[in-house]
C-alpha cells in the first residue's frame, strides 16, 4: 500500500513535469515508474474482464483524479523524453 501511494506520488510529479501520465520505458529519473503505470493499465483490463487483480475502486478514483491515461499512447514527440 505504501509503495503504491509512493508510485502515485511519483506519477503526479511526472505529470506536472511532462503534462501526461504516459511514462516511457527507461525514464532515468524513475526507471520502475513505466512498469508501475503498465501494471495499473493491465489491472484495469483484468477488472473489466472480471478477473482477479489488485486495483481497488479507491485506487481507480485516485488515478482518475490525476488524469491517468488508461490506454497507452503510441510513441510520439509528446511522450518522448529528452
Amino acid at each position: 500500500n505504501f509503495i503504491w501511494h509512493l508510485r502515485l506520488k511519483n506519477l503526479t510529479v511526472f505529470k506536472a513535469q511532462f503534462g501526461h501520465t504516459s511514462c516511457v520505458k527507461g525514464w532515468k529519473e524513475d526507471p520502475v515508474l513505466h512498469r508501475w503505470v503498465r501494471d495499473q493499465r493491465d489491472n484495469y483490463v483484468k477488472m473489466k474482464k472480471n478477473k482477479r487483480m489488485s486495483l481497488t475502486p479507491e485506487r481507480i478514483k485516485l488515478l482518475n483524479q490525476i488524469g491517468f491515461q488508461w490506454t497507452a499512447q503510441r510513441s510520439t514527440e509528446k511522450t518522448k523524453l529528452v
